[in-house]
């Protein structure tokens, strides 16, 4: 395609990588931060306790949590890549909770199975 590349970027490039690619009109370089998925490793009960704090960590760029199919607010991700805090959408039953992150530079999505209980 005229406007578009694919590319396979190997799994441990995490980190600034360069890119360098060869046109008929020359070399092309250009440098991209490649970020990892995000990981889910705990949920806990917030405060107060009608929020839910979620760690894990590598949670950049626009942040969006579901509970089931339904999102959560977010209350804060603030500066850190290790936490956010979210009010968990009304529901039932046990749900899996996903957060899903993308910036300029990709990102990714981690569910935990059965990660809430109603």
């Amino acid at each position: 395609s005229p406007t578009e590349i694919r590319a396979t970027v190997p799994s441990n490039s995490v980190g600034l990588r360069r890119l360098s690619l060869n046109t008929a009109g020359g070399k092309v370089l250009a440098d991209f931060t490649y970020r990892s998925a995000p990981q889910i490793t705990a949920i806990s009960v917030g405060d107060p306790t009608t929020t839910r704090l979620i760690a894990g960590k590598n949670f950049t760029g626009r942040i969006n949590v579901k509970f089931g199919s339904s999102d959560a607010a977010i209350i804060s991700s603030g500066t850190t890549t290790t936490s956010i805090k979210v009010t968990p959408p009304t529901g039932s039953g046990t749900v899996d909770v996903t957060v899903t992150t993308s910036n300029s530079n990709g990102g990714g999505s981690a569910t935990l199975t059965g990660g809430f209980s109603y």
